[in-house]
């Protein structure tokens, strides 16, 4: 069984706005106000909205224009992720950590809504989550920063019984626990905790969600994509390893190998573009 780790209360903002989301007609203005008062929340969003990723003609300049042109799922999974960050941050956690996760996310969305797989609002919740854990790890586990580090380049399933061996538990777990408590949503919560097992689970999904499996493969194609996971994550699977990974992935998916490099190479692009500037 997995041992039970400290995870911070849900933050009151975070109950008052999902309970504003959960209306029939939420208070958009009302929203924007809380982002306009939060200087983590008005910076992120409107990087956000600038993405190369999304292709917009002209730059989005106010939070009013970011709030309507994200939508209010968006907003919601990003607030969450400033608040998870400012709950967890009194660790040190490197930049390149949060960042991955926000890139992360974007093509997650961007994949599910080129090829019409899922949600693209879901799928950019498991991009933000997905290494969730990672933080709690960190919030609970003084020597766990050198752990992840000294490991940083090993396969999901081989860390997961690492840090089970280590720490009786296992930061996937941990994500899922934290996405629970804070009453996220159940699917990207699944999706996060079944990473370690991804092909097993898109072999047999047995009970989960049928979202969930599709959820797990996004998120492999995202990482594949991603500058900076590769780079904060130090990517380390051997070229043969990640043609396979891929080539089932894509299957799984009914993705062309042509369809995904034309993609592939769209988004590298983009995501360059972003780091010249």
């Amino acid at each position: 069984m997995s041992k039970a780790l400290i995870i911070p209360p849900r933050p009151d903002l975070l109950i008052e706005l999902q309970s504003l989301l959960q209306t029939q007609e939420p208070d958009i203005n009302y929203l924007i106000k809380v982002i306009k008062r939060d200087l983590a929340l008005y910076t992120i969003l409107l990087s956000v909205a600038n993405s190369p990723i999304y292709r917009r003609a002209n730059a989005i300049k106010s939070i009013d224009q970011a709030v309507m042109i994200l939508g209010t799922e968006k907003v919601m999974t990003l607030i969450q992720a400033v608040i998870l960050r400012s709950e967890l941050d009194q660790t040190d956690i490197p930049e390149e950590f949060w960042s991955s996760s926000t890139e992360v996310a974007s093509i997650c969305s961007v994949i599910a809504d080129e090829f019409i797989l899922i949600d693209p609002e879901l799928a950019y919740k498991v991009g933000m989550l997905h290494a969730a854990g990672v933080a709690v790890m960190m919030h609970n586990y003084s020597q766990y920063p050198a752990f992840i580090h000294q490991h940083i380049g090993l396969a999901a399933k081989k860390l997961c019984y690492l840090e089970r061996d280590t720490f009786s538990t296992d930061h996937y777990q941990q994500g899922y626990e934290m996405a629970k408590a804070w009453n996220l949503d159940e699917k990207a919560a699944l999706a996060v905790r079944y990473q370690p097992i991804t092909f097993a689970i898109l072999k047999d999904p047995k009970h989960l969600p049928t979202e969930v499996p599709t959820l797990l493969a996004l998120l492999k194609l995202a990482k594949y994509i991603s500058n900076e996971y590769r780079l904060y994550w130090q990517d380390c699977a051997q070229p043969d390893d990640k043609q396979e990974q891929l080539s089932r992935i894509l299957e799984y998916l009914h993705i062309s190998q042509d369809d995904f490099r034309d993609l592939k190479e769209q988004l590298s692009y983009q995501l360059s573009q972003s780091s010249a500037a």
